[in-house]
């Protein structure tokens, strides 16, 4: 099964627009700049991090932002994190994104003074979107619907934040130990499926896509929902209990590291995983591989393919 399974049966595309007094939408309006950014779900609310490449920050006037805001220092990026104080738009990104089932969070970055959400979502959930749309429309002032229509396909959506920052895509491999094979998600699922996160959260749950080369019995009973059953796709929301994959999201919560294309994929054993993620947060993201391998010998983990994407 392809990585790209998910995204072959998710047949629309949303991108939400919200401009006015938030933070950072000042600083970039003035300066005509663009920032890639990264949307976390917390429960009570949703964090915006993004990050000011080394060689952005030298400018004069730029420098004065990561000093205003508090930003952190990690590697050659400046960390901003902020929580989004607006309760009406955290309740509704979460109901569209979550109740919705499919909608998938890809890409949110802000643009001269107004931040972009670019979501994908299969066709049956269009009458929730739309609600969504409408409610948040009339609630919000400066929300907007930038785009909705079909989806062109993760590929050009990648090239979208290409134009901000430079990506590297990353895939690696482990081997699940046997004794490991009976904890989440391993033990409720089939030998062949397709993972995809719906979005990045702050806590131990995850939300996911999930398709399967066999069906699912009793799906309900396992924490799934079934969506088609003609494609065998699923949404999932994990408790991880293996302590591999708790390590390894646990870290990805703690640095907020932006990635695009949250996929994986297990077959016989072995568990791949794919990424896309900001150039100047590979280092990043490679140092906390490393503290796992060390940490966990036994997962015998493997660099597939670290290269521009």
């Amino acid at each position: 099964m392809d990585f790209d399974a998910v995204d072959r049966v998710l047949d629309m595309r949303v991108i939400f627009s919200l401009s006015g007094s938030l933070p950072v939408a000042e600083f970039t309006k003035r300066l005509s700049l663009d920032l890639q950014s990264g949307l976390h779900f917390g429960e009570d609310s949703l964090e915006l991090s993004f990050f000011i490449p080394e060689e952005l920050a030298a400018n004069r006037e730029i420098a004065i932002f990561p000093a205003q805001s508090n930003a952190a220092k990690e590697g050659n990026v400046y960390f901003s994190n902020f929580g989004m104080a607006t309760e009406d738009l955290h309740k509704g990104l979460r109901a569209a994104i979550e109740e919705s089932r499919t909608m998938v969070a890809d890409n949110l970055w802000l643009s001269s003074g107004t931040y972009f959400l670019s979501c994908r979502f299969h066709s049956s959930d269009l009458q929730k979107i739309t609600g969504v749309v409408l409610e948040l429309s009339q609630k919000i002032d400066g929300f907007s619907v930038k785009y909705l229509g079909p989806n062109p396909g993760l590929p050009a959506i990648l090239e979208d934040v290409k134009n901000i920052t430079n990506l590297m895509e990353i895939r690696w491999q482990i081997k699940v130990p046997e004794k490991d094979r009976k904890s989440n998600p391993f033990s409720i699922l089939t030998d062949n499926w397709v993972l995809e996160s719906r979005f990045m959260t702050t806590g131990t749950s995850t939300f996911n896509l999930l398709i399967t080369n066999e069906k699912i019995s009793n799906p309900e009973d396992k924490g799934m929902i079934l969506i088609d059953p003609e494609l065998n796709l699923y949404q999932l929301k994990l408790e991880l209990d293996n302590s591999f994959l708790k390590g390894f999201f646990r870290n990805l919560y703690a640095t907020k590291i932006v990635r695009f294309c949250r996929t994986f994929r297990y077959e016989n054993g072995k568990l791949e995983l794919l990424s896309y993620i900001p150039e100047v947060l590979v280092d990043s993201y490679i140092t906390s591989l490393s503290a796992l391998s060390e940490e966990f010998p036994d997962w015998e983990l493997s660099l597939l393919k670290v290269a521009d994407a």
